[in-house]
């Protein structure tokens, strides 16, 4: 919070750099109706990522390259393809992917 509080007193081109070398890291917990896993922390970040829209987007279907991203990624796989567009140069894809993934700060 106080990171965050003093980073926005900033000029917007400052924030920006400021942003490139960091990342803003909140957590906190779902307050809404109760199911399976509602009760686990949330959490959410904000950076900047160096690179391309497409190499960006390359590197969240690739489901082999998750811990270039994901420190807490125990594994990910795809289960079924059903469009690989993106693969090929294109604008869509859909598949069903199955990922584990650490809770940070627990011993989930």
């Amino acid at each position: 919070k106080k990171e965050m509080k003093k980073l926005s007193q900033l000029p917007q081109s400052e924030f920006y750099e400021a942003l490139k070398s960091q990342v803003l890291i909140w957590s906190g917990k779902y307050c809404g109706p109760r199911y399976h896993g509602s009760g686990s922390p949330l959490f959410m970040a904000r950076g900047v990522v160096n690179g391309s829209p497409r190499d960006f987007t390359m590197m969240l279907w690739d489901s082999t390259r998750t811990r270039e991203y994901n420190n807490y990624c125990l594994g990910r796989k795809d289960v079924i393809v059903i469009n690989d567009d993106i693969s090929h140069g294109g604008l869509s894809g859909a598949k069903v992917i199955k990922s584990e993934t650490k809770i940070p700060f627990t011993s989930l």
